[in-house]
């Protein structure tokens, strides 16, 4: 099984870099009253599983290989982090930064105070070379080691934050979340990078309505937790990707597309998916950019004027659309396919 392409993961890259979109985006969406709120929330909540999906199929994908701390080190973080330099290199033309400044910063990754979403290439390098210890790690895991596992490096601390987040909201503990945010969110990263390995490796360890529950559950919580902010006069707050309803949304998800979702294709609509699961590093690269450009265009403005949602349906699928079908055919020239 693992050494077979899995269709269903393309499949579920292509959804979570549309989630993606939606989330660097969602704040364009500016109407008020109930319904819009709740759209909002809903639509906001689901996009967060996106960072963690991406990193559990990372987690599948390569816990399986045997790549040396040297390949690592030579194939893998060079790949990532030249790409990081690229769009960090667009981010300063489109923004007008000063380049020698911004450039020194994107060296050591300081570029993220103003270009936001590449804060994943640094956790990815991350679990990069955290990889081969992990490895090491796990190669002598019981199952009962795995469940302790999750239990300390997932649902332990998100649920801490969660708590945290919602005193914060309701009864103004100021401060709360940042120091409990620093000490628990990386452990978090490792847990999902390890829970896609082992949801991937094992049989069914959720059951399809097992996995209905406990999305659904993280979906109300997620909803609460925003709910609690806004009555409390925080506005639409950040809902954080390792906070626990994410954690229990994103699990379930994964473990849906692990196992329930057996997609049969015909083969050239399976290249098609592959290609367009490929080009989801370049387009998450690029798509915050072309966002902010087509939000300044009379076009975009008009429509949201005349109808917001469909507005804001257009922009994401156009979004989606040009820069997949720009970085499929960028991906047929052998240099840029060595890093997008």
């Amino acid at each position: 099984m693992l050494n077979k392409r899995n269709i269903c993961f393309d499949f579920l890259k292509i959804i979570c870099i549309i989630l993606v979109i939606i989330n660097h985006s969602h704040l364009y969406i500016t109407e008020t009253g109930f319904l819009f709120h709740l759209f909002h929330f809903i639509l906001f909540s689901f996009s967060k599983i996106a960072v963690p999906i991406f990193i559990m199929i990372s987690g599948a994908l390569l816990l399986d290989k045997n790549d040396s701390f040297t390949t690592i080190l030579k194939k893998r973080i060079p790949r990532v982090y030249f790409a990081c330099l690229f769009s960090s290199v667009i981010g300063i033309f489109f923004y007008k930064l000063n380049f020698v400044d911004t450039f020194i910063k994107v060296i050591f990754g300081g570029q993220i105070d103003v270009l936001y979403f590449l804060w994943y290439i640094y956790i990815i390098i991350i679990l990069y070379l955290l990889m081969p210890f992990i490895k090491k790690m796990i190669n002598k895991f019981s199952k009962k080691d795995y469940m302790l596992f999750f239990l300390v490096f997932l649902f332990i601390p998100s649920f801490i934050q969660f708590v945290a987040y919602v005193f914060e909201f309701d009864f103004n503990y100021s401060g709360i979340v940042g120091r409990i945010y620093n000490q628990y969110s990386f452990l978090i990263n490792i847990g999902y990078f390890v829970f896609g390995y082992f949801a991937f490796k094992e049989n069914y360890i959720i059951s399809k309505r097992k996995s209905f529950i406990l999305f659904f559950l993280g979906l109300i919580l997620s909803l609460l937790y925003l709910g609690i902010a806004y009555l409390n006069g925080k506005g639409i707050v950040n809902l954080k990707y390792d906070n626990f309803p994410v954690v229990l949304m994103s699990i379930s998800v994964f473990a849906y597309f692990c196992y329930y979702c057996n997609f049969n294709f015909k083969d050239k609509y399976n290249n098609m998916i592959i290609k367009f699961s490929q080009a989801s590093f370049g387009v998450y690269l690029t798509h915050v950019y072309l966002i902010e450009f087509l939000m300044k265009t009379n076009f975009f403005l008009k429509m949201f004027e005349r109808n917001l949602f469909f507005g804001y349906l257009v922009l994401v699928l156009f979004v989606y659309f040009s820069l997949s079908f720009l970085f499929c055919l960028i991906r047929k020239i052998t240099f840029f396919r060595k890093i997008f």
